[in-house]
């Protein structure tokens, strides 16, 4: 029994903040699915159906786009984990046909807090949250003895 292999693909994020995130239908199969039989009509039915759970949530009391509170505190973006969840649980079912046998999926949000400096030494200095909304695909297949493990992949944002 060899150890499970995984792989992610990132949602890409607007530079306004407002707009979804969405996962590129350009993006290529990965490897990992790629030789686990996954074909392109397959993958773009996935991230189609991803796309439609990673969209912001916006509570129209609250949080829409003309309130800042929520949006400061980044609820738009922690509101995304349930839909996310219950997408990955929905393909992890026996029978979906959304995965190839043996794959399984699951969502992560990770947050980074990137500083910022304006006009060099002399102008402010504050921080920035940059959010990477992730789909983590895991097998525990044997290993390719030609090419060895599968190493994680992420496709550069453009």
């Amino acid at each position: 029994m060899s150890s499970p292999q995984e792989t992610f693909i990132e949602a890409y994020c607007s530079d306004d903040g407002f707009s979804d995130p969405i996962f590129k239908t350009s993006t290529s199969i990965p490897i990992l699915l790629s030789k686990a039989g996954m074909e392109q009509k397959q993958w773009n039915n996935l991230l189609e159906q991803a796309n439609v759970a990673v969209a912001y949530n916006w509570l129209p009391i609250c949080c829409n786009p003309c309130c800042f509170c929520c949006f400061l505190m980044n609820c738009h973006n922690k509101r995304i984990e349930g839909p996310m969840t219950v997408f990955c649980t929905e393909c992890n079912k026996e029978g979906s046909n959304a995965l190839p046998i043996g794959i399984t999926i699951r969502y992560e949000m990770a947050t980074d807090k990137v500083l910022v400096n304006a006009g060099g030494d002399h102008g402010g200095k504050g921080a920035t949250l940059d959010i990477h909304h992730r789909l983590i695909f895991t097998t525990s297949t044997a290993v390719n003895t030609v090419s060895g493990p599968v190493a994680m992949e992420i496709n550069d944002r453009v």
